[in-house]
């Protein structure tokens, strides 16, 4: 149980962290001209339903959304772990336990920030691990999105693919 909480504040105090960080502001002409291309370019390819799984011997992340043409996106985060415990002197996996389930709403949009000189994806949201959060956006197509991720417990460029 100390874990659950543990792990839970140290999401919502990541998630607050992250919602200050780097957030952009379109100041110049460059800026909304690249941000119209963008818009013009991946808006449509990013339209639709999304779904992310990784796992590692003791966790596992699952991660869906579904953005909408007019700028909206719901979504799921589940995340779930594991210990390894010693029984009879072997190690032995314990049950999956639940750290996170929650469902996301919210606003969604993209942009150029010439400062940082990279292409980026507002999500909006009333989340508790994902409020407000500006996130690398790398590339759309037909049956991929790559983004770096909007949560703390997995970092880095991830893939979604279509569902």
């Amino acid at each position: 149980m100390f874990m659950k909480i543990l792990a839970y504040v140290l999401f919502a105090f990541s998630a607050l962290l992250a919602s200050c960080h780097r957030a952009p502001i379109v100041v110049n002409a460059d800026e909304i001209a690249a941000t119209k291309q963008l818009n013009e370019k991946y808006h449509g390819l990013i339209v639709g339903h999304w779904h992310h799984f990784s796992q590692t011997e003791l966790t596992e992340v699952t991660q869906e959304f579904a953005f909408k043409t007019d700028g909206t996106y719901t979504g799921h985060i589940l995340y779930r772990s594991r210990k390894q415990v010693m029984v009879g002197g072997k190690p032995v996996l314990t049950d999956w336990t639940k750290q996170i389930d929650e469902d996301l709403e919210g606003q969604w949009g993209l942009m150029y920030s010439k400062s940082q000189s990279r292409n980026l994806l507002h999500l909006n949201s009333k989340s508790h691990f994902v409020r407000v959060r500006v996130i690398e956006f790398f590339d759309a197509n037909q049956s991929k999105l790559i983004i770096e991720s909007p949560l703390a417990i997995e970092s880095g460029r991830i893939e979604f693919s279509r569902k």
